[in-house]
């Protein structure tokens, strides 16, 4: 069951190159719900908007020059936990450690996606900010799970291994792994055949949408 993200999405873009930057701010800005915010060359000057103003999605340059990637991003994720992150590379086939996606990355967009699929993308990556915002009150239903579990329990259903799934997502075999444990204390399940009946039972698990479902990106 897909909930439509009707809030406003404010969009930061950290990346080397001007005209890139332009040429995104400028695109980006004129699609429904996105607002360009901290348009940057470099994480401290990005680093120094946000401090001041909300941002829910940082698009950042994969292959920024004399940068330890992970480095600046655990400095960003640790003053803006709440910052949801998409890497952008100019290449088309290079896939980031699944460790860092893990760790830091909501989502991983190459040359090779179409822009469409970088919309969709945004606005998953931002709802998924809003769906953990709001559960961030205690209380008494059963925890649910983000976006991406449920495109993992979706993929589960359509009898894909875990090799599969993290070819889709851009993740490691150890991160689905890790995930489908998260998922099954979520739903209070103890086996695979019982996280699908709760996925089945709480209308999760969309039966017979496999596509739409699994081809949120181009490869």
């Amino acid at each position: 069951m897909k909930q439509t993200l009707q809030n406003t999405i404010r969009i930061g873009i950290i990346h080397e190159y001007a005209m890139v930057r332009t040429l995104l701010k400028d695109y980006l800005s004129e699609q429904a719900n996105f607002e360009l915010h901290a348009v940057c060359d470099s994480t401290q000057q990005f680093m120094e908007h946000a401090a001041s103003q909300r941002i829910d999605v940082l698009l950042f340059d994969y292959s920024l020059p004399s940068v330890k990637i992970a480095d600046e991003l655990r400095h960003i994720k640790s003053e803006l936990p709440g910052l949801r992150i998409i890497l952008l590379s100019a290449e088309k086939h290079i896939t980031p450690d699944g460790n860092l996606l893990a760790e830091y990355i909501s989502g991983y967009a190459s040359a090779a996606i179409s822009p469409e699929d970088l919309f969709d993308m945004i606005r998953r990556v931002a709802e998924e900010r809003l769906l953990i915002s709001q559960q961030s009150a205690p209380s008494n239903t059963p925890a649910q799970l983000t976006e991406r579990e449920i495109m993992v329990l979706q993929m589960l259903w359509e009898e894909k291994t875990n090799r599969e799934i993290a070819e889709k997502l851009f993740l490691s075999v150890k991160s689905i792994e890790k995930m489908r444990l998260d998922i099954k204390e979520k739903l209070s399940a103890h086996s695979l055949i019982g996280m699908l009946k709760k996925g089945l039972e709480r209308q999760i698990i969309s039966i017979g949408e496999e596509k739409q479902t699994t081809s949120s990106c181009s490869e």
